[in-house]
């Protein structure tokens, strides 16, 4: 297990507060059961994740994070290479690769991943390649060039991949965003299941972090348009259903252009999208909250359907990675300057956020 400190991160955190989108949420937020957070013989798994002299357990910046279906593996995906680490969950390292290359087993940087049962990882490349590869790194298959850029993925129904990113229609008017890929088989077997229209006016935040598997499915936090919503969809259907999140979000502001790179400004008491987890057949959200214009305070935990739970309010930065129905809820907390990777039971996750939300 990595336990060395690591430096800290807020520079990484302005591109994630960009990625993830800006808006305003809810007043009043109540006081979590912060205790388990640092109950480490409760947790199922506790990985602190930082800088160290050995290459495999050099973090730099964890980005996303998969649990497997058994609950019995952990896939984190690092902003440096060696891009994806495998961990068992006795909190053994099993595996470390991907590193930096245009080569079959190198990778420029991965987007997204997925884990179907505890034998395969589906990877996605910020440069557009799909490749699909054994818990030890071994290549498995190196699919043909996809149509669109895969942002996220993960496994939900048996035998099939669900994938997210902009699939857009040849007159550019409207874009699939989820769909459906049998394992095995090739970008021709693709098929959509939510689509939407396109307006170039339209702002819109993709979510590494917001597609997480349902006893049923699967749920996306994704903006639609300029509000964010919520998608569902079963194993089977022919296409998704989606209903706005009440969480009071607004647009972030645009980008301000300097020398060298782009600045997205936020406000005292902003709310900075994290991600989305499930429990129990409920579906929580995590977010930030900006005590400056730069430094976020402190988290809020809530359920997707806030007019049944009351805000939680958790110290350190709080980002919901990943969830399986049964198996327990992965965090990835900020304390200080560790990064920590946490893997919580479905009751404890409960207790810690406050309660039961809505079923999804």
């Amino acid at each position: 297990m990595a336990s060395v400190r690591r430096s800290g991160c807020s520079a990484p955190l302005v591109v994630i507060a960009a990625l993830f989108g800006i808006g305003c949420g809810n007043d009043g937020p109540r006081e979590g059961d912060a205790h388990l957070l640092r109950a480490r013989g409760r947790h199922l798994l506790d990985i602190v994740a930082a800088p160290s002299p050995n290459p495999d357990t050099n973090f730099s910046l964890v980005l996303s994070g998969r649990v497997s279906e058994s609950g019995k593996h952990v896939l984190l995906v690092d902003m440096r290479p060696p891009y994806l680490r495998v961990y068992r969950r006795s909190g053994e390292l099993r595996s470390a690769f991907l590193r930096r290359g245009r080569g079959p087993a190198e990778s420029r940087g991965v987007m997204g991943v997925a884990v179907a049962g505890d034998s395969l990882i589906l990877v996605a490349d910020i440069d557009g390649r799909v490749r699909t590869f054994d818990l030890d790194g071994h290549l498995r298959q190196n699919l043909p060039e996809f149509p669109f850029g895969v942002i996220s993925a993960t496994t939900a129904c048996p035998g099939e991949w669900l994938l997210y990113g902009a699939r857009f229609s040849a007159d550019g008017r409207s874009a699939q965003w989820l769909h459906r890929l049998p394992i095995g088989a090739g970008p021709e077997s693709l098929a959509g299941v939510f689509a939407e229209p396109v307006s170039s006016t339209e702002p819109r935040t993709a979510m590494a972090n917001g597609l997480v598997a349902t006893r049923s499915g699967v749920a996306l936090w994704h903006h639609l348009g300029p509000a964010p919503a919520l998608v569902t969809w079963h194993c089977g259907a022919a296409s998704a259903s989606f209903g706005a999140i009440d969480d009071g979000a607004t647009p972030p502001p645009p980008p301000r252009k300097i020398p060298g790179g782009i600045v997205t400004a936020t406000t005292p008491g902003s709310h900075l999208r994290g991600g989305l987890a499930g429990a129990a057949g409920a579906l929580f959200k995590s977010e930030f909250v900006n005590a400056t214009a730069k430094v976020p305070e402190y988290s809020e935990v809530a359920a997707v359907a806030a007019r049944r739970n009351t805000p939680v309010r958790l110290p350190g930065w709080i980002v919901l990675l990943d969830s399986r129905p049964g198996v327990g809820v992965l965090m990835q907390v900020y304390r200080g300057e560790e990064q920590r990777i946490i893997l919580l039971s479905e009751r404890d996750f409960l207790a810690l956020a406050g309660g039961e939300g809505g079923r999804p």
